[in-house]
């Protein structure tokens, strides 16, 4: 992950959490818009685990396995996330550990060391994949599972004409490499996000030596296309195309 983005994410750590608006109860892979993980089940139960989320930001997806009764370490690459994890923790009455790293680098942690790592709506933020799931693969025990999510290549690359335009992002799916964008217009910091096709997310877990074993495309809600989040123009891409990617798979 670029110091963009770290920079970025420590700028806007105290606007993007709200307690009203991320659960702990629950695991989303990208915004409450879509399926969660009580719609699709794919992580499952997780007593007794130990857990790593990687990109984990303000850390309700970990505080909410923590809940589950999981051991929970989050990494994120933004300070000020983390110290917002650290104390939403401490209101829910859960303990996690807490890590300022970047998730290509995990160092912090000795090979063999977790059950599950979970990462969601962060791995599309590192400009180094091949290098996330080799880090990965070494912290996980046999067997163990790296569940997560990314904007769906698919939209991406249809976004880029029908949603996004005056990003003047590439249009072709082939298209593999950074685009950078504003939270909002408004704002004097940015983002720096990377594309990767389909083939790419897979091939990476597989020189890794991680084995897909299910993959989940996530459309929005029909409440939600019937709201006000989307314009007439985004309820019909979003109605074609899966907004989201979520992939999990076992180390073998």
């Amino acid at each position: 992950m670029t110091n963009t983005n770290k920079d970025s994410w420590n700028l806007h750590a105290e606007r993007f959490y709200t307690e009203d608006y991320l659960s702990l109860d629950d695991i989303d892979f990208d915004s409450y818009d879509y399926p969660t993980e009580k719609d699709i089940n794919i992580i499952g139960d997780v007593k007794g685990l130990t857990a790593l989320e990687i990109g984990s930001g303000s850390c309700n997806c970990g505080i909410a396995l923590a809940r589950k009764g999981a051991r929970v370490t989050c990494s994120d690459i933004s300070i000020e996330q983390l110290k917002i994890g650290e104390k939403v923790a401490k209101k829910a009455g859960v303990n996690i550990a807490t890590v300022c790293s970047d998730m290509a680098d995990l160092s912090f942690a000795v090979p063999s060391s977790f059950d599950l790592v979970i990462s969601m709506s962060a791995i599309n933020y590192s400009d180094n994949y091949n290098k996330v799931c080799s880090e990965v693969s070494r912290v996980l025990k046999q067997g163990g599972r790296f569940i997560y999510s990314v904007p769906h290549p698919f939209l991406m690359c249809v976004g880029a004409t029908e949603l996004w335009p005056h990003e003047n992002a590439n249009p072709n799916y082939s298209y593999v490499g950074p685009i950078q964008w504003k939270w909002n217009e408004e704002d004097d910091y940015i983002f720096t996000t990377y594309r990767m096709k389909m083939s790419d997310y897979v091939n990476g877990l597989a020189a890794s030596n991680l084995l897909v074993k299910r993959m989940e495309e996530l459309f929005p809600h029909s409440y939600t296309l019937g709201g006000d989040d989307f314009d007439e123009n985004e309820r019909v891409i979003r109605r074609r195309y899966p907004s989201v990617l979520v992939i999990d798979a076992v180390k073998i």
